[in-house]
């Protein structure tokens, strides 16, 4: 993660001089204590603070190209014992150059006066670094789960709305009405049906990911019950990979495309149309499509719904993640999720 704030970019440097500065007093003071400090003992003082500074920063830049501040302690050890080793080494041979420069004798003595040092200022450099990177995405990850909680809160409640909206209620409760003399087998089905999906919505969850067959039989549900109330206008199929069901993902959001399909598709209208859902592994990624007749309008591409699942898929997955709205014919639309599979 870059440092791309003013703010971030004035504390990190603050930091680095302060830290370096305080070292290369303490030098100061030693030399000046002990002897009487000479042109090219000063500038060894300056040559230290220069290779502390130059060294842990690029240090910082190689640690971010490579996401290193988001690594697990496992994972993040053994780079922290390479960079330990690499960054005293620069530090010990900066100052056995500037030995040899004043022509001064490197003894053992010395060499291991150098090398405790380095050691000791780059070991504190690094682990200043690390916890304060491991503190600020800590506190980012618990906002990021307070904003998911958020968001899932609001699909649940858009959903119930939705499934307890009048005109959905009245519109399933005069189906299953009608069948009730028509077809009585049918209208208990549909009545089990209805209070499958209330009881569903209405019992809260705080997953944040679900597999992909629980969410399959909540659309089963609500296709069954929209096809009681639009009869031969809604024809759907479904394609689903075998090794897609057991994949966790976001709850409610396939469920969304379908009702967008079904809400701005098939109900706009008056010959209905065919839904077609897919799911199937590619690149690494699950990919779930769902395929409706029907046009491409602003109303269906900037809903609430695919807003809430698409900033929802962003929280749990971050940037490998995709959400797509697009017509793919003239009288068809394709609405698309692509999701890493780790």
């Amino acid at each position: 993660m870059k440092e791309n704030t003013r703010g971030t970019i004035s504390l990190y440097w603050t930091c680095q001089l302060f830290g370096w500065g305080s070292a290369a007093a303490y030098w100061s003071y030693y030399q000046i204590t002990w002897t009487q400090p000479t042109l090219l003992e000063v500038l060894s003082v300056v040559w230290s603070f220069a290779i502390g500074i130059g060294s842990t920063h690029l240090y910082k830049n190689l640690a971010h190209r490579y996401g290193w501040p988001r690594l697990a302690i496992r994972t993040l050890i053994p780079r922290l014992f390479l960079a330990l080793c690499v960054l005293t080494f620069i530090y010990v041979l900066s100052g056995y150059l500037w030995i040899l420069i004043q022509g001064y004798t490197f003894s053992t003595s010395v060499f291991m006066g150098m090398f405790s040092g380095g050691l000791r200022y780059i070991m504190i450099w690094l682990l200043t670094f690390h916890l304060y990177h491991y503190a600020r995405h800590s506190r980012q990850a618990e906002i990021d789960q307070n904003k998911y909680e958020k968001l899932a809160i609001a699909a649940q409640f858009k959903q119930l709305n939705t499934e307890l909206n009048p005109h959905f209620l009245f519109n399933s409760l005069n189906s299953i009405k009608a069948l009730t003399l028509e077809n009585p087998q049918a209208a208990r089905k549909a009545v089990d049906l209805l209070s499958d999906m209330l009881r569903n919505t209405l019992r809260f969850s705080e997953k944040r990911v679900i597999p992909l067959k629980e969410e399959l039989q909540r659309i089963e549900a609500y296709l069954a019950l929209e096809k009681i109330r639009f009869e031969e206008r809604l024809q759907y199929t479904m394609d689903i990979e075998e090794g897609t069901k057991a994949i966790n993902i976001p709850p409610l959001s396939l469920y969304n495309l379908v009702e967008n399909a079904v809400k701005h598709g098939i109900n706009k209208s008056k010959s209905g149309g065919h839904i077609q859902i897919s799911s199937f592994l590619k690149d690494d990624q699950i990919h779930l499509v769902v395929v409706n007749d029907g046009a491409l309008n602003q109303e269906s591409s900037d809903g609430i719904g695919l807003k809430n699942v698409a900033e929802r898929m962003r929280l749990v997955y971050g940037a490998a993640t995709k959400l797509s709205l697009k017509a793919i014919a003239p009288n068809q639309v394709e609405s698309r999720i692509s999701l890493p599979l780790s």
